[in-house]
């Protein structure tokens, strides 16, 4: 039991520093072009990271039949859209 709780601060760590190097990115976006995304920066690495993990879980719940990366190119623009 103990083991598992360790693991799941540890997961937790590791999607905070996903978040936090996301919103870092957006930031610097608007630092390096002048202009922003018309949404909050911490609003769209949370929605980001929540597509992210939603992949990740739905490849575990399948028993790894299927990847994230499947249709990747048909998400990408669904995501996209919304960091615009």
């Amino acid at each position: 039991m103990f083991e598992q709780d360790r693991l799941q601060g540890r997961i937790n760590q590791l999607f905070e520093r996903i978040e936090a190097q996301l919103r870092q990115v957006m930031r610097e976006k608007k630092m390096r072009e002048g202009e922003g995304y018309t949404l909050d920066e911490t609003l769209l690495a949370s929605q980001l990271l929540a597509f992210c993990e939603g992949m990740l879980s739905r490849f575990v719940r399948s028993e790894f039949k299927y990847r994230p990366t499947d249709d990747f190119d048909a998400r990408w623009p669904l995501v996209a859209a919304q960091l615009q």
